[in-house]
C-alpha cells in the first residue's frame, strides 16, 4: 500500500512539474488580466489574442526600436499610428507600443475587424497588419504556415489557462 501511495505521489509531482514547465517555459502568457479585459472590450476570443502575442514575441518586452516592429504584438510604427488614430488615442507615439496594454489594445482592435469572418481570416489579415509585399502573398503564407500554429496554441492555452476565458 505504501508503495502505491509513493508512486501516486511521485506521478502527481511529475505531472505538476510538467504543467508548471509548460505554463512558464514553453507556453508563457503574461498580462492575463489585460488580455481578458481588452478581449472583452473588443468582443474577441482572448485565446486568439494570447496566441498571436505568444507567436509574435512570446510576450518578450523589448526596448523600442525606431522603424522596427515593436510591442508584444510587433506592430510597425506606421501601422500602430494608423490604428491609434482609428481608435482616437490622443498623443500616441510608436514608442508607446512598449507598453503591453497599448500593444494588446491595438491588436485586439485590429483582430476585431475580422473576427466575424473566422480564425483563418483573422490570421491572414494579421500577417499583413504591417503592409503587404508586391512579390509575396502573405495571406496565403499565413494560411499555410501561421494558421496551424495559432490553432495549436489556442488549444494548448485553453488547457493551460482555463481562467483566461471571459
Amino acid at each position: 500500500m505504501k508503495k502505491i501511495i509513493s508512486i501516486a505521489i511521485a506521478i502527481l509531482i511529475i505531472l505538476g512539474g510538467a504543467f508548471f514547465a509548460l505554463r512558464t517555459v514553453l507556453f508563457p502568457v503574461k498580462y492575463t488580466s489585460d488580455i481578458k479585459s481588452i478581449s472583452s472590450e473588443y468582443k474577441i476570443d482572448p485565446y486568439i489574442l494570447a496566441s498571436l502575442a505568444h507567436f509574435e514575441s512570446r510576450f518578450d518586452d523589448k526596448k523600442y526600436e525606431k522603424n522596427s516592429n515593436n510591442g508584444i504584438l510587433r506592430f510597425s510604427d506606421e501601422s500602430s499610428t494608423k490604428l491609434a488614430k482609428e481608435l482616437n488615442i490622443n498623443n500616441f507615439k510608436p514608442e508607446d507600443l512598449v507598453d503591453p496594454k497599448t500593444s494588446l489594445k491595438l491588436g485586439a482592435y485590429y483582430i476585431s475587424k475580422f473576427s466575424n469572418e473566422g480564425l483563418s481570416k483573422v490570421v491572414q489579415e494579421w500577417n499583413v497588419k504591417n503592409g503587404e509585399e508586391a512579390n509575396f502573398d502573405r495571406r496565403d503564407y499565413a494560411k499555410q504556415y501561421y494558421l496551424p500554429k495559432i490553432e495549436k496554441n489556442i488549444k494548448i492555452f485553453k488547457f493551460l489557462y482555463p481562467d483566461l476565458k471571459n
